[in-house]
């Protein structure tokens, strides 16, 4: 049993190493390496962390094995679920501290008839601790704050939602019109779109508008005072199809692919970039679930890529009041993983690449394809 223990931490630790392709540990952080994570880090750079969509992940995702696939793996695997999600985050709170933000957009639906879910998702954003949420249309109520009987809290935050009434960002439930963090030198920007919703959506809207994205922008982003390393970064809540894959390696934000490459022409996000002067947005931060990371010109657009089940993860470096491009990096998402394979520490069926695939049931048969506790940055998952 020593010797093949031993012969499974040799064979991890020659396929970690291996800079063809990862074989061990797809979207999995078990190990915290400070001089790695910290240490070497590039002045002026923070990471980024995308939740994504909320109320998909309130409940464990179960991922099955493909039939192809050897009979003694497990017929599926968990992911996520509000318990695993809250554990993640507050481990990267504890790590990187304020080295890192945690950002997401508001999905309760305020008018959804299962109200026990509307106050497990808004309950679910509160627990998480988050330094940022974009409010939505789902989060504007057909009744008073008062008779809703529901309160946000100053992390909620929103551009372009107007109240009628003053002509100003709403200030709903203590929402703010953006968010400044001090210590990323980062003005974070939010915009909910109009254009994605459905008539009846709209028809539901009572005592609010939707200003224009661009004018939005332009409108504040004309009263920020901007010290000469600080960034923009806009927050885009609407409707794009894109088809991107969900990156192994760290990609920098130089070699990611053009926007046009992978979402479909002729977006209200690709409107909202041309008209905007250039050099008006330093990134773009989308919850969408099918983008992980693209270019429009030299603008960075991060998305939710593999969200619920998947928390993207950024690396962003600034320089002279711009994003660097070669510095900053796209990182491996981070799969919510309640266990893990031992043989591989991680909780991935296939990497979609067959000859890796076999080295790493290879590993596995070694362990006996046995099941580990997660662990993410030295911490253990507990479930």
């Amino acid at each position: 049993m020593k010797f093949s223990l031993l012969i499974l931490a040799t064979l991890v630790f020659v396929s970690s190493c291996d800079d063809a392709q990862k074989i061990t540990q797809l979207y999995s952080y078990p190990e915290w390496r400070q001089d790695l994570f910290i240490g070497q880090m590039p002045e002026n750079s923070f990471y980024l962390f995308n939740l994504g969509s909320p109320s998909k992940g309130l409940l464990p995702t179960k991922i099955l094995k493909g039939e192809s696939q050897p009979k003694a793996l497990p017929h599926e695997m968990p992911v996520a679920g509000q318990k695993v999600i809250n554990q993640y985050l507050q481990i990267i709170r504890e790590r990187f501290k304020d080295s890192a933000l945690v950002i997401s957009h508001s999905d309760v639906e305020l008018s959804n008839h299962d109200k026990s879910k509307v106050t497990l998702t808004l309950n679910g954003l509160k627990t998480y601790n988050l330094n940022g949420v974009l409010l939505t249309k789902g989060d504007l109520p057909s009744k008073s704050p008062q008779e809703a009987g529901l309160h946000h809290g100053p992390a909620w935050f929103n551009t372009n939602i107007l109240e009628i009434k003053t002509g100003e960002p709403t200030t709903l439930y203590e929402s703010q019109p953006f968010k400044y963090f001090e210590k990323q030198s980062t003005y974070l920007l939010g915009i909910s779109s109009y254009k994605k919703l459905s008539p009846k959506e709209r028809n539901e809207i009572t005592g609010f508008y939707f200003q224009d994205p661009v004018t939005t922008v332009l409108r504040y982003k004309g009263t920020f005072a901007k010290s000469p390393d600080s960034i923009v970064a806009l927050y885009y809540d609407g409707a794009l199809e894109c088809t991107s894959q969900l990156p192994q390696k760290l990609t920098p934000f130089e070699k990611m692919p053009k926007f046009q490459e992978v979402c479909k022409e002729g977006s209200e996000l690709e409107n909202i970039l041309k008209r905007l002067p250039p050099d008006s947005i330093d990134l773009v931060v989308t919850n969408n679930e099918s983008l992980t990371g693209a270019l429009f010109n030299r603008t960075p657009i991060i998305g939710a890529g593999g969200s619920p089940t998947y928390l993207s993860s950024a690396r962003i470096t600034r320089s002279s009041g711009k994003v660097n491009l070669k510095e900053s990096l796209l990182l491996p998402p981070i799969k919510l993983c309640h266990k893990m394979f031992a043989g591989t520490q991680d909780c991935t069926f296939t990497s979609g690449d067959g000859d890796v695939d076999e080295e790493r049931f290879d590993l596995m048969e070694i362990s006996g394809f046995g099941l580990i506790p997660a662990r993410f940055l030295g911490r253990e998952i507990k479930l």
